[in-house]
């Protein structure tokens, strides 16, 4: 036995022997399926190694389950760390519509705000809430714009902000009967969403009716005074 195991080692030019115990190992693997395959046959009477065998099999099935395990709590650990990261992402979204003076909702592609911050909300309407729809927030604020901008009528100026909101394109003066005027503005997102911009501009509306009171009155006084004013181009040496 050991002159021909010898001659084996010489033979395959001196292989290492854990080479021969894995191919030992897989021979008892083969003769241990045969015997499962045969029915009249008693797997640990009739194979010495049996129990041996089985062990490196429910060992080999131990390290599966290990490295499946592992596999499972990186996925989760990358998941987790994902969702923390939009968390994050999302905090300091939300601090920066906070920080900034104009009015700020993000409505996603069902027309639902999923970002807005406190000044979105007209003076006098109710807030800005989760779930809310674009149409129901637009019936809800309906009261307090001018009727020179509602119409008077709540489906007209439902039909004048969805009107807006499609086509989220260019600027709209919206006077309150508070006397604050707000300029709204529209644009769309990547995603099919958008973005709805208020921004109070009454301090501008004022200097420009101040602006035109003044060229009125001054107009007038002209008039009255049969003065007429005129501009010289040095230039061209025309009047005008």
């Amino acid at each position: 036995m050991d002159d021909t195991a010898a001659q084996q080692r010489t033979a395959d030019g001196g292989r290492h022997p854990m080479i021969y115990a894995c191919g030992g190992v897989a021979a008892v693997c083969a003769a241990v399926a045969g015997a499962l395959s045969s029915s009249d046959v008693n797997l640990a009477g009739s194979f010495g190694v049996a129990p041996a065998l089985l062990s490196i099999l429910t060992f080999l099935q131990f390290r599966q389950l290990i490295a499946e395990t592992e596999r499972l709590r990186i996925r989760f650990t990358d998941a987790e760390r994902t969702a923390k990261t939009n968390r994050m992402a999302q905090i300091q979204m939300q601090n920066l519509l906070d920080s900034i003076s104009d009015g700020c909702v993000l409505w996603d592609s069902q027309e639902r705000p999923t970002l807005y911050n406190p000044q979105a909300s007209i003076v006098g309407a109710p807030a800005v809430s989760a779930g809310i729809t674009f149409n129901e927030y637009v019936s809800t604020i309906y009261p307090r714009p001018d009727e020179q901008t509602t119409g008077g009528d709540p489906r007209l100026w439902l039909e004048t902000r969805r009107r807006w909101f499609e086509s989220a394109d260019g600027f709209h003066e919206v006077l309150l009967k508070s006397g604050i005027w707000m300029l709204i503005s529209e644009r769309r997102t990547q995603d099919s969403g958008t973005v709805t911009i208020y921004t109070n501009i009454t301090e501008s509306k004022r200097v420009e009716q101040l602006r035109d009171d003044s060229e009125r009155r001054m107009a007038h006084a002209q008039k009255l005074a049969r003065i007429d004013i005129f501009e010289w181009d040095a230039v061209a040496s025309e009047m005008y």
